[in-house]
C-alpha cells in the first residue's frame, strides 16, 4: 500500500487511475488495498484517489469534481483563518459533468444537492495545483463570492 501512496504523493496527493496505471500500478492491487488494507488514500470518486492526510475538505472537493477555491483555498494556504461553517468552496470547470456530493461518491450533486458545497463555476484557466487554486485566484474568488 505504501507503494501506491508514494505514487499518489508524487502526483501531488491526488491521482487519476490512468496516471497510476501509467506508473505501473496494478489496478487489482488498488482494489485489494482499499478493500482489505489500511491505505492512507481513498477513492474520492470514480477514477480519482486522494491521500487521507490532505483532509476532508480536499477529499470532498475532489469527490465533487473540482479543487478548493475561495475561502477554503485561502484558509488552506494560510491567508485567512479557517471558516467554521463547515462549507467547502469548490472550483468547478464549466462543462464539467458527473459531479457528486462532497459526502457520497454515488450521489449526484444535481439530483441531491449539497448544503456543504459552495460551487464556483468558471471558464477561466485554473492556477494552483491539484488540491487548490493559487493564492491570487483564491483571493479574487473571495472578492466575487456571495456564498
Amino acid at each position: 500500500m505504501l507503494y501506491i501512496e508514494n505514487h499518489i504523493r508524487a502526483l501531488g496527493g491526488v491521482a487519476a487511475t490512468h496516471e497510476l496505471l501509467a506508473r505501473g500500478v496494478d489496478p487489482e492491487i488498488i482494489k485489494i488495498a482499499l478493500r482489505y488494507g489500511r491505505p492512507k488514500f481513498v477513492r474520492a470518486r470514480q477514477g480519482w484517489y486522494v491521500l487521507t492526510e490532505l483532509g476532508a475538505e480536499v477529499i470532498g472537493a475532489v469527490r465533487v469534481g473540482g479543487v478548493l477555491t475561495c475561502a477554503s483555498a485561502a484558509a488552506r494556504l494560510g491567508l485567512i483563518e479557517p471558516q467554521l461553517d463547515g462549507r467547502i468552496h469548490v472550483r468547478i470547470d464549466a462543462g464539467s459533468a458527473r459531479l457528486r456530493t462532497s459526502f457520497d461518491a454515488h450521489s449526484r450533486l444535481a439530483e441531491v444537492g449539497d448544503p456543504w458545497v459552495v460551487a464556483h463555476w468558471t471558464r477561466e484557466r485554473r492556477t494552483g495545483d491539484r488540491v487548490c487554486v493559487s493564492a491570487a485566484e483564491a483571493m479574487a474568488q473571495m472578492g466575487r463570492c456571495s456564498g
